[in-house]
């Protein structure tokens, strides 16, 4: 490939960016969110979990086995999490319950 076929290349790639979607950390005796990554776009890479937990004091503190991760795509909830005050994960279902306390 030639210079010219890279540049175009990373022009088209810097164009449509990336989509990457929010990571839920949890814990697994509570379902209390720990960490919500957010959601991110454009210029920027995927982080894998050890990278998440080494980056994040909040992670790292905690014994590995206190919490578990859920991965969502990007735009999942996107209404949900605008408009709750805050987020559990159900246990048993494993699906995400949005807190909306008006105040």
């Amino acid at each position: 490939m030639d210079c010219t076929s890279i540049g175009l290349l990373f022009q088209k790639v810097e164009v449509l960016g990336v989509n990457i979607g929010r990571r839920i950390y949890y814990d697994t005796e509570t379902g209390k969110m720990i960490l919500d990554t957010g959601e991110r776009s454009g210029s920027v890479e995927e982080t894998a979990v050890e990278e998440d937990i080494k980056s994040f004091p909040m992670l790292s503190a905690r014994s590995p086995d206190s919490f578990k991760v859920m991965q969502l795509k990007f735009g999942d909830y996107s209404k949900e999490f605008a408009e709750c005050s805050s987020v559990l994960v159900d246990l048993k279902t494993l699906k995400l319950k949005f807190i909306n306390q008006k105040g």
